[in-house]
């Protein structure tokens, strides 16, 4: 009878004691497995940033919808205008749109023609109005949520950087994001998902500290807790460690 490689017989006693672990003590792999329920629904709550774009057929049919024969020179022009695949701000016209100034400071004119304005035009930005319209919609909302949105990279290996202040860095050792805490950081780099790129983090300070610190202590009594179990199978305790850190490492693959 042929024997099994001893690479086989390792990996299956490997499985077979972390099938056995993990059936006793669920696996919990993200800080975020620590959070309260509530503090999860705040998480879960999206961020609803105004709609700032649309594309221009779907804004045009709609401003059709409500306009009669009055303005059929205005829909004619919206018809024309839904040709071309640009982004647009309903109900403002296509971003760019060269003409959008002038046509709605003509508006403005035929609107105010007796309110004594001066002789020499000031031109309106209405682009600029819109745009602080919506960023202080979007400040607003991002001020009220219970949580921050950071990017991180995919495909950069990243490091916690701790020299007076804290933050996470790049292999190379340059910084990436400055944090007011350790834990903040920390939080990040425990959250990691294989292609995720958007992560959610509790603005409540305390809260983060103490997902970070529960989270801690759990990879050390797994950890602890897989060591032993291995031992008992008889396995040299140096052998035991080293497996232990190979299931940890694909159970928890960041």
């Amino acid at each position: 009878m042929k024997r099994k490689p001893v690479e086989d017989i390792i990996h299956e006693l490997r499985e077979r004691v972390a099938g056995e672990y993990f059936a006793k003590n669920p696996l919990r792999v993200f800080p975020d497995d620590f959070l309260s329920d509530e503090v999860k629904k705040d998480l879960a709550k999206p961020i609803k940033y105004p709609d700032m774009f649309k594309f221009g057929p779907s804004s045009s049919k709609g401003l059709r919808r409500d306009r009669g024969k009055k303005n059929n020179k205005i829909s004619a022009s919206l018809k024309r205008r839904s040709m071309f695949k640009t982004f647009t701000t309903f109900p403002f016209k296509p971003i760019g749109y060269k003409r959008t100034d002038e046509e709605m400071q003509n508006t403005m004119d035929r609107l105010l023609p007796k309110l004594g304005r001066p002789k020499k035009k000031n031109k309106i930005d209405f682009e600029q109005i819109r745009r602080v319209s919506e960023l202080s919609k979007m400040i607003d909302l991002i001020t009220k949520a219970k949580y921050v949105e950071v990017l991180l990279p995919m495909r950069e290996k990243l490091k916690l950087w701790a020299e007076g202040e804290f933050g996470i860095c790049f292999e190379n050792h340059r910084i990436f994001k400055e944090f007011s805490s350790l834990e903040e950081a920390k939080y990040l780099l425990y959250s990691r998902k294989k292609g995720q790129l958007m992560y959610k983090v509790p603005k409540d300070e305390a809260v983060v500290k103490r997902a970070v610190a529960e989270y801690e202590k759990y990879l050390s009594q797994m950890r602890a807790g897989l060591v032993k179990a291995f031992r008992r199978r008889k396995i040299p305790k140096e052998a035991a460690e080293e497996l232990t850190t190979q299931v940890i490492k694909e159970k928890i693959a960041k």
